[in-house]
């Protein structure tokens, strides 16, 4: 069963520095071991350095959001999908799924990153994206219609690869392994 996991923490991604520091993580080297990661929203220069993307990314995304910028307002959402270990190992096919997913942020115009993580023992997806419009500043709010038009968008593509089931869970606990 796949999961999907908002990883927007209380406290966290409030600021443009849990923003760079978001974007950095997804791209961590260590983690997109066969470097299978996606933009979209942006034309990332081809003379921008591998180890400079992150900071380019952000930077683009605070450009974006600077203008409509208000205090104690999520700088960066930051959603999780974490595959089973007995239903999706491929790295390649998880690649193919989120390049289909930012289809979703394009369409709404948010600037968007993911990153396929191979460094645990199954397969995730890091999304982030900028809940600022780069067309006209509209906000994402995170509402439950906006949420579930996501979520029912990326269970579509999940049909495509015989994944039929999308947990959600609010952010990681404790509580449920998850995965992640």
């Amino acid at each position: 069963m796949a999961t999907l996991v908002s990883a927007n923490y209380n406290g966290y991604h409030h600021n443009f520095n849990d923003l760079t520091n978001c974007i950095r993580y997804i791209l961590n080297r260590d983690k997109i071991i066969h470097r299978y990661y996606g933009v979209t929203g942006m034309i990332v220069p081809i003379s921008v350095p591998f180890d400079k993307i992150g900071d380019y990314i952000a930077g683009r995304m605070i450009e974006t959001a600077l203008p409509y910028d208000r205090p104690n307002t999520i700088k960066i959402r930051h959603l999780i999908v974490s595959f089973d270990r007995n239903e999706l190992t491929d790295p390649a096919i998880a690649d193919d799924i989120a390049r289909k997913c930012l289809a979703f942020f394009a369409y709404y115009h948010y600037h968007a990153i993911y990153g396929v993580h191979e460094d645990a023992d199954h397969v995730h997806i890091h999304f982030a994206f900028n809940p600022v419009s780069y067309a006209d500043g509209t906000r994402y709010r995170g509402r439950h219609d906006e949420f579930n038009t996501m979520k029912t968008f990326f269970l579509d593509i999940l049909h495509e690869y015989g994944i039929y089931t999308l947990m959600y869970y609010p952010q990681p606990s404790k509580d449920h392994n998850i995965g992640i």
